[in-house]
């Protein structure tokens, strides 16, 4: 009976040590694009979240030697790029199946998990990860789905490029698409599963001028916004496909013509207006005239204080005092949509009304087919700044861009036969001008050396004359002495 009891003991120390070591039910998640398999939990024999995957034919189990839940997601994907490398290392050219749409997501994934860090520490714009997720699963990986990564070379790119070109895609977006799939291949060396990139096609992008208002587009456009967005309760506006069925509407308010009058007057992008508060703003004056900085956070890398024209000091000030009578205003608070705490949702109504304002405008496209967005505003300003003369070096700095960048993009705007005529005419007039100046100056300068020598001869002359008038009187006396 002893030797039972013994037996007995031992089953129950299993059943304890099955239990310590069982997954807690409430714990186990989902490993976000791996395999339906892949989860991690935690157990009582561990404070660490574990990771267990279905892989080549058996279930893997590790420890991701962390206590943190989204750090253990992290590590849980890079565990299985690096199972599935020993897989594909270990295993013949036929054993490919986890070596193509699954490599290839883990590869991306690891890519973006990298890029997160750099977002956190302010190197990378905040939505990059975003955008390039969606064209990543949009566009990358359904025409890659069926390669094994090592067999993506110059040739299978050079398909995907055809495939970009046949969807229609303008050339900036396969550039960008193409860039995106370079940066996945570049992922995948450091990860050894390729030995190098294969060669990358060029795509040739010609620079075309960003989409902007004239004066009477502008001025069409500001009075549509204080029209609807003036009226009691605004204006609430439908959104309808080519049936004529509604599928988004949106109140017009007259926060979109703030918006509008500010942006117009501030060269600030949408990004700047989602992060800008009242503490970023301050009063300056330069001679005497009044403006407004902005020292705002960095948006897209850029962190230089922005000076807004003159007529921006108006439009803020009624913004602040309609602020604070809807009782925001402080420093802390937003200067847009201030009660609204998602920024990202925050910046989305704005646009969808700015949307609905161009589309009863009749502005939604410019006179070349473009489409018109919030950015325009911003264009509107750098290109008005351009035509009153400020250098482009001078623009670029003040719109936290690039001087490069302001002559590809804004500077054709002033490319029109008349506008260069005009240019021709004013360069003609100023250097008539400066002609007339240093004629002018050279007739002063002769002038004075006139009148110089003049008082120069006087004072001989008044030298001579005096020497001559001491002579005489020196005879005079000389003949008096001798009577």
């Amino acid at each position: 009976m002893a030797p039972k009891a013994k037996s007995g003991a031992k089953t129950a120390k299993q059943a304890v040590d099955k239990c310590r070591t069982t997954p807690v039910k409430q714990t186990v998640v989902h490993v976000r694009n791996l395999p339906k398999s892949a989860i991690i939990y935690q157990y009582p024999a561990s404070s660490y979240w574990q990771f267990r995957v279905f892989i080549d034919g058996t279930t893997v189990k590790r420890s991701t030697k962390e206590t943190d839940k989204a750090k253990a997601m992290q590590r849980a994907k890079l565990l299985y790029a690096d199972m599935l490398q020993n897989v594909s290392g270990s295993g013949t050219h036929g054993d490919s199946k986890l070596s193509k749409r699954n490599t290839l997501n883990i590869v991306a994934e690891s890519l973006f998990d990298r890029q997160e860090v750099e977002i956190a520490q302010g190197e990378l714009y905040s939505e990059k990860n975003k955008n390039e997720r969606w064209t990543f699963n949009r566009y990358i990986l359904p025409f890659f789905k069926d390669y094994d990564i090592k067999k993506i070379d110059a040739d299978a790119i050079d398909a995907f490029k055809k495939y970009l070109a046949d969807a229609n895609l303008a050339t900036t977006s396969q550039k960008s698409h193409l860039v995106l799939l370079s940066k996945i291949l570049k992922q995948a060396v450091r990860k050894h599963y390729l030995h190098s990139v294969p060669l990358m096609p060029k795509v040739r992008v010609d620079d075309t001028p960003r989409g902007y208002f004239d004066s009477n587009e502008y001025t069409k456009l500001w009075q549509t916004a204080k029209r609807y967005g003036g009226a009691v309760g605004g204006t609430t506006y439908e959104f309808k496909t080519d049936e004529g069925k509604v599928y988004r509407t949106v109140k017009i308010t007259w926060e979109c013509y703030e918006l509008i009058m500010f942006m117009r007057n501030s060269y600030v992008r949408p990004t700047d207006i989602k992060v800008l508060r009242h503490r970023d703003i301050r009063s300056m004056s330069q001679d005497g005239i009044q403006m407004l900085e902005l020292c705002h956070v960095p948006t897209k890398r850029h962190k230089n204080f922005m000076a807004t024209t003159p007529e921006a000091v108006g439009h803020y000030q009624k913004i602040c005092e309609r602020r604070k009578a809807a009782g925001y205003g402080k420093p802390d608070d937003y200067v847009f949509m201030p009660q609204m705490s998602n920024r990202e949702t925050a910046l989305k109504e704005l646009a969808r009304q700015f949307t609905a304002v161009l589309r009863l405008a009749g502005l939604k496209t410019d006179k070349d087919g473009k489409d018109r967005t919030m950015y325009s505003l911003r264009h509107t300003a750098i290109t008005a700044a351009l035509r009153s003369g400020i250098s482009p070096e001078i623009v670029a700095a003040n719109s936290r861009t690039s001087s490069d960048m302001i002559r590809r993009f804004y500077a054709s705007h002033i490319q029109s036969a008349a506008e260069m005529g005009s240019a021709i005419v004013d360069a003609i007039r100023a250097k008539q001008a400066r002609g007339a100046a240093r004629l002018a100056r050279r007739a002063e300068e002769k002038a004075a050396a006139g009148e110089q020598k003049r008082s120069e001869q006087a004072e001989v002359m008044a030298v001579e004359d005096g020497a001559e008038l001491a002579e005489i009187i020196d005879i005079k006396t000389l003949g008096k002495r001798k009577r």
